[in-house]
């Protein structure tokens, strides 16, 4: 592989947001009075807002509407930032200091819209690390379309088939898959599907073990 770029997913992957973002669903549904199934949880991770909303929608009880509960998860959201920070993923410094050692490409790949984005790559310290990023506001249809891993690697200047995508849902495996890049995924918060180890080029247990495998794609 002319391995020229990494593009990498933020929530769950580089910052622990993913396991925030689990508590305010679910506290969301707690709070008014109904239970989130989890299946409907699994499918909500690493896709746009507007995908998750229509999934909750879809279960939602008649005496809760979708802004009531979008506007509980949120608030129980920033409410846990606020309190707590926005922590790196273990790992995370490591890989974007041996990326940067190399003079790789780097680009962030997110379902999150650019603003809130922004705003947690800076409360986590890594504004100057990775300086390309394509969010859901630039692309029409979020992951798991190709979209966004074409918009990244054309903002890298390379071929997507240049790319390894790290990401840690099965949305964004499938994405990069079919944009024709190469994905190692790094499962956050539910464990890998069968589908996504299918698809991945490897599924490790941290982006310590995903550093190792890009070394070995890089191999210089």
């Amino acid at each position: 592989m002319n391995l020229a770029a990494i593009i990498l997913d933020l929530d769950g992957l580089l910052i622990d947001t993913e396991s925030v973002a689990q508590r305010a669903w679910y506290g969301a549904a707690k709070e008014l009075g109904f239970t989130l199934p989890e299946h409907v949880y699994a499918n909500m991770i690493g896709r746009p807002v507007v995908t998750c909303r229509a999934l909750i929608d879809s279960i939602l009880p008649a005496n809760v509407t979708i802004d009531q509960y979008m506007d509980c998860s949120e608030f129980l959201y920033f409410d846990q930032m606020e309190r707590n920070g926005v922590q790196l993923m273990d790992g995370a410094a490591q890989l974007l200091d041996w990326i940067q050692q190399t003079g790789l490409g780097s680009a962030i790949a997110t379902s999150s819209e650019k603003a809130a984005a922004t705003k947690k790559i800076t409360q986590a310290g890594i504004a100057g690390m990775v300086p390309l990023l394509a969010s859901a506001d630039d692309v029409i249809h979020g992951k798991p379309a190709p979209d966004i891993f074409v918009l990244a690697a054309k903002l890298l200047g390379v071929a997507p088939e240049q790319c390894v995508v790290l990401e840690d849902s099965e949305a964004g495996v499938i994405g990069a898959n079919h944009a024709g890049a190469q994905s190692i995924m790094v499962p956050s918060t539910i464990q890998a599907s069968s589908t996504a180890t299918q698809l991945a080029y490897a599924v490790v247990d941290s982006l310590h073990e995903a550093l190792v495998v890009i070394q070995e794609l890089y191999g210089r």
